[in-house]
């Protein structure tokens, strides 16, 4: 694998495509990229932004704004991809044609210096993200989408005369490979499944929930024999010890031996009425509740960095 031919934590200002193709392939671990819409509108940055002067037109046409040079190294080495863009052209529109061609040499270039582990995030709206799903497909592979996320930027602003008001964009998740890495985020739990599932307090102050310790259904092996005078087959079912509590030295031993163990250490809860044992769980030893594929809990910024100029259009 090539080392990378650029610093970390580098800035750099100016049209993407020269800059991704200057930098050493397989070389970057994440790519979050947020291009242009598509919207049909010119954009301006607010006076208070860093970028303030800056200007971009979201409109787009093929005789303008699409290199010759693109098309050719497009139909000559990708032509599923070009597919993708003729069919957005076709379906849509020549200036949506031209924004697939104007992204799909940049996500080639992305794909290309993204490491085998890597993953890209794009960020588009409704307008266009079916027709960049194709083209992704297409440079990616099919197998390599992972995501369809829905951010809920912000809260409805209004009713609409002819359609529901639109407060969500969408976030493409890709993969270079299977080999891509993986951290599943978690958001805090919800405060109300706090006070009802985790309802006990130990003597050091920590929340804990009692847990079933057996599975349904009868097993053969040792998490089918008896523990402490408590056979699990008698009410069909068999011990299922929680992994995550053992460690490694113990995760090839018996059951028994896996129970005694979380007894030595006090995860075991015996009722004073009945003989089915349960498991302490600690809610403080629980990442949280894992997060899908709606983003309702990030706020859009509290002043857009771009109004639409003057000069809009449609």
């Amino acid at each position: 694998m090539a080392e990378p031919n650029f610093k970390n934590r580098t800035l750099f200002h100016g049209d993407n495509l020269k800059f991704l193709r200057g930098m050493n392939s397989e070389t970057v671990d994440l790519i979050a990229t947020d291009p242009p819409f598509n919207k049909n509108r010119d954009f301006h940055a607010t006076p208070d932004s860093l970028a303030a002067g800056a200007k971009f037109q979201d409109r787009w046409s093929w005789e303008r704004d699409v290199h010759q040079d693109w098309v050719d190294q497009i139909t000559d080495d990708y032509p599923r991809l070009m597919e993708a863009i003729e069919s957005a052209r076709y379906a849509h529109s020549d200036g949506m044609g031209a924004f697939m061609c104007f992204m799909a040499v940049r996500l080639l270039e992305m794909w290309r210096i993204l490491k085998p582990t890597g993953s890209l995030y794009l960020h588009c709206d409704p307008t266009a993200s079916h027709y960049l799903k194709a083209v992704l497909d297409a440079v990616f592979g099919w197998r390599r989408f992972r995501s369809d996320i829905t951010w809920r930027r912000v809260n409805s602003t209004g009713r609409g005369s002819t359609r529901y008001a639109n407060n969500t964009d969408c976030i493409l998740y890709y993969t270079v490979s299977q080999k891509f890495r993986w951290s599943q985020p978690h958001k805090p739990h919800d405060e109300q499944y706090v006070a009802k599932a985790y309802r006990h307090v130990d003597a050091d102050g920590r929340r804990y929930r009692l847990d079933n310790l057996k599975g349904a259904g009868i097993r053969r092996g040792s998490s089918g024999k008896p523990w402490k005078g408590v056979d699990p087959n008698d009410s069909g079912s068999h011990w299922a010890v929680p992994n995550r509590a053992i460690p490694l030295k113990l995760r090839d031993a018996d059951c028994q031996e896996k129970l005694d163990y979380l007894e030595s250490i006090g995860r075991i809860y015996w009722p004073p009425r009945g003989t089915v044992p349960s498991y302490i769980r600690y809610l403080d030893e629980m990442p949280g509740t894992p997060v899908d594929t709606l983003w309702d809990d990030i706020g859009g910024l509290p002043l857009s960095l771009w109004r639409e100029g003057a000069e809009s259009g449609p």
